[in-house]
């Protein structure tokens, strides 16, 4: 029909949008502006969704493992995220939001930018949209702050290698004769006989030989004496009489 009419590239892509609906409604409104602008670019899009050969669980396997190749910007990565995503469920209807959420968390988990994707995961986004533009202002925020070699700063490598110059030193050698060995065996073997030897008791004293070394007599020691005032000699030995006190027996008067 458009041939038929020789449709303009804007007709053409005003009657594309207005016969959308559903999930190629939804899918429209999660494109680039530039797309959204382009009757053929749009095209080639919804072809692209919609013309699907594979099942939708390898969209979903895929979606799982995807990451940002080398090069590519995160409005391109994003892009084939939300594809991604849509092909892997393309029964969702309602819950689109729930498809929203899962392309988001598969666009933060393969993005390069792992720094920055730090930073936009405390925001918690639901939705690509909201997830591009978190991790493109984190990036930029540490950009200023620590340059573009912030993630060669981060890690810090520090390897080890021996010096070949360097000359080990041997431990030193006392050297000992044999003589002065033999000499320190013989001082042990000594040593050992003199602790194994069982201990010599001391001989106990007699004390009816023993002489008293304070009053003189025999048959007691100094120490069974008892201090007393004024006694030069005090002894309290069984038979010696103590000063001030009579051997003979006391008579009890009646």
């Amino acid at each position: 029909m458009a041939n038929r009419y020789d449709w303009t590239q804007e007709e053409r892509l005003e009657r594309l949008v207005q016969c959308l609906k559903d999930n190629a409604l939804v899918f429209f409104g999660h494109l680039p502006l530039r797309v959204q602008s382009s009757y053929q670019l749009l095209a080639d899009r919804l072809m692209t969704r919609f013309g699907r050969k594979e099942p939708s669980t390898c969209y979903r396997r895929r979606l799982q493992v995807i990451s940002q190749k080398a090069g590519e910007s995160l409005e391109e990565y994003a892009e084939r995220v939300q594809n991604l995503a849509f092909d892997g469920f393309p029964d969702a209807g309602a819950d689109s939001d729930v498809v929203e959420t899962i392309a988001a968390d598969a666009f933060l988990r393969g993005c390069t930018d792992k720094g920055a994707v730090e930073v936009a995961m405390h925001r918690r986004p639901e939705t690509v949209a909201e997830a591009l533009d978190l991790v493109k202002e984190a990036s930029h925020n540490l950009r200023l702050i620590y340059g573009n070699n912030r993630e060669e700063r981060k890690v810090r490598q520090v390897s080890w290698e021996p010096d070949e110059h360097a000359v080990e030193s041997a431990p030193e050698v006392r050297q000992v004769s044999l003589s002065s060995v033999e000499h320190l065996a013989e001082q042990l073997m000594k040593l050992a006989k003199q602790m194994q030897q069982p201990r010599a008791v001391s001989p106990g004293r007699d004390a009816a030989s023993t002489t008293c070394f304070r009053c003189g007599e025999t048959g007691h020691f100094r120490r069974a004496q008892r201090a007393r005032v004024g006694c030069t000699s005090p002894c309290r030995a069984p038979g010696h009489p103590r000063p001030g006190v009579s051997l003979t027996p006391r008579t009890r008067s009646l």
